[in-house]
């Protein structure tokens, strides 16, 4: 995604899951932007507890998580997540974002989140 080449990080690509992880690894490789995302042969428990925390992003929980993390930007695959049963909620444009202290950006393919 174009995003990807222009977003600083750190920062997490949605939906997220063990493969597609691996394929945002490689998007990745233009910028080396530090971020959440990451799938290899096994699934560290931390990055376990960030994929369940974030199935209800935005909402004020993940983004305070997101946060702690130190994530200043989410890229939502907008064909991806708006079909998962995980991630919906994150390619709604009309998902509530007053008062989170975030900005949405419809990018055609992606939406990004900043995080102030």
């Amino acid at each position: 995604p174009a995003a990807m080449r222009t977003v600083e990080g750190p920062l997490l690509v949605l939906p997220s899951d063990q493969l597609q992880d691996e394929n945002v690894m490689i998007w990745s490789t233009s910028k080396f932007q530090k971020m959440v995302n990451g799938g290899s042969g096994f699934q560290p428990n931390d990055q376990a507890n960030a994929r369940q925390v974030v199935k209800s992003f935005p909402d004020e929980a993940s983004v305070t998580y997101l946060r702690q993390l130190g994530v200043r930007s989410v890229i939502v695959l907008k064909a991806q997540a708006a079909g998962s049963a995980d991630y919906a909620r994150s390619a709604d444009l009309s998902a509530p974002i007053e008062g989170l202290g975030i900005e949405r950006q419809d990018d055609g393919d992606t939406i990004v989140y900043t995080l102030d």
